[in-house]
């Protein structure tokens, strides 16, 4: 049962369940992400807000496998970057 309107998912949850779902669509495996995709997910994690959520930062570090202070640089690229930016458009 994934019903939307539960609102009983914790931010953790939440967030895990986005990065799930971005490398679905994306046809990516969780065991073989290479730096640059983990540096795409954090800029649509980025871009759908999820960094506003509490405890954002230690869940994706945990999630993505990296330290915080990467997350963090990661981050900083992410706010420099364009929106939406099409691959290819660069």
């Amino acid at each position: 049962s994934n019903d939307i309107n539960d609102k009983r998912l914790t931010n953790e949850e939440e967030i895990q369940d986005e990065i799930r779902n971005y490398l679905l669509k994306n046809a990516l495996s969780s065991i073989q992400l290479t730096y640059k995709d983990k540096q795409e997910i954090v800029n649509h994690l980025h871009q759908q807000g999820f960094f506003k959520k509490r405890g954002a930062i230690s869940t994706i570090a945990n999630s993505l496998q990296l330290t915080r202070q990467c997350i963090y640089n990661y981050l900083a690229l992410a706010k420099i970057k364009k929106p939406y930016a099409k691959k290819g458009s660069e």
